[in-house]
């Protein structure tokens, strides 16, 4: 199914259950196998391989008997202007472990209003995604749906009229093609429980997420880069050629005739990915908050709207009187940057319109970081690392 609602397998006249349950076990298969899910299995499989690496090259070092760090002249020699940084030995065999998740299943996270129909919603918290079951007990309907982590933008709680409390959480509680279902737990008072599962599930989408892909590819590079001044350090002392790329007499004499060019040498993305210091602006659209305390004769009060461009998402606060929202989206999950202009004098940038009419010098601040950041801290930089990847 399409984010249009189009789409979907009905074979035959719909009753055809054991082809269905057999088309979605194959297609579960292969979301495993080949999707989001895969991928962060193979970046840490990658990793847990390059930290065993990262323990065993300094003992080589050592066997061999090549100083380290090496003296001034030596990185001058060897490495020219290109001086890499020389980490002490145990911060280069320092083994980082990724959190592990085990299952988290809330028996019930069912609407009072959805139950008066006799729909029952569980929600099960999986290592590599989440999962709601839906069932009509009327109908006798069950709807299963499976999200990879990497596919929750945010989660996000959002408070009302004091102690209501709903969940909001990408994909999971809003399918491609299908309105927004919040989790709303019993009456809608369900506080805590709201924010135990928001904790939750926040804590496997950092890690699992694309902000946990971005993050184990960044320690995959400083790996190699631990590798790249180590590496030359003992052929140096093994009295190699230490040179990057080789003459080409070395090319000759180690590959023969089939010798590598020289521009397969070239390293691809200097900066691959960035780091951000974390910017507020006010986004407030004067017009909206006058509109809202026109219509609740005052007693919202004054509407706060901010937007917090942290390290690895960008933060989005709205509250007053009546009601908190607060909505998170990281850079990998940020799809364009867009300026729009309209009625020739009201600008925004991504639905944002702060001021009267939007304050252009502002959202040209607002759109600039962003694109930055975008490309520093979202897919493209995830990209880009893996470019520099050997």
């Amino acid at each position: 199914m399409n984010e249009k609602g189009e789409g979907g397998i009905v074979p035959g006249c719909g009753c055809s259950k054991q082809l269905v349950d057999e088309i979605v076990y194959e297609l579960n298969l292969r979301k495993d196998g080949r999707g989001k899910i895969a991928q962060m299995r193979q970046q840490k499989y990658m990793l847990d391989r390059i930290s065993k690496l990262a323990v065993q090259l300094p003992l080589l070092l050592k066997k061999i008997g090549a100083q380290y760090p090496p003296s001034d002249a030596t990185l001058q020699r060897l490495f020219g202007e290109h001086v890499p940084l020389m980490r002490s030995l145990a911060e280069v065999a320092k083994l980082e472990q990724l959190p592990e998740f085990g299952s988290n299943q809330y028996e019930d996270v069912t609407c009072c209003l959805e139950s008066l129909c006799c729909v029952r919603k569980v929600l099960e918290l999986a290592p590599d995604e989440g999962i709601l079951t839906t069932k009509q007990f009327i109908t006798g309907s069950v709807v299963t749906s499976r999200v990879p982590y990497a596919n929750i933008a945010s989660v996000d709680v959002v408070r009302s009229c004091g102690c209501l409390a709903l969940l909001q959480a990408g994909e999971l509680t809003k399918p491609p093609g299908q309105p927004h279902k919040p989790l709303q737990p019993g009456c809608g008072c369900s506080g805590a429980l709201v924010d135990m599962i928001r904790g939750d599930l926040q804590a496997r989408v950092d890690v699992r997420g694309n902000l946990g892909q971005i993050r184990q590819l960044e320690k995959m590079m400083g790996k190699f880069d631990d590798f790249a001044a180590e590496v030359p350090l003992m052929l140096d002392k093994l009295g190699a050629d230490a040179a990057f790329p080789p003459s080409q007499q070395t090319m000759q004499r180690v590959y023969g005739s089939q010798s590598l060019p020289q521009a397969a040498f070239a390293t691809p993305h200097e900066v691959p990915s960035q780091n951000f210091a974390s910017l507020d602006f006010n986004v407030r659209n004067e017009f909206l908050n006058c509109c809202c305390l026109a219509v609740t004769c005052g007693l919202a009060g004054c509407t706060s709207h901010t937007a917090t461009l942290e390290a690895e998402q960008m933060t989005t606060r709205v509250s007053n009187n009546c009601t908190t929202s607060i909505d998170r989206q990281p850079y990998a999950q940020l799809r364009a940057v867009d300026e729009e202009l309209c009625c020739f004098c009201c600008h925004s940038v991504n639905g944002m319109i702060p001021g009267w009419c939007g304050d252009v010098p502002k959202l040209h601040a607002i759109a600039g970081e962003l694109q930055a950041r975008k490309v520093g801290r979202g897919n493209i930089a995830q990209l880009r690392n893996q470019e520099r990847t050997p």
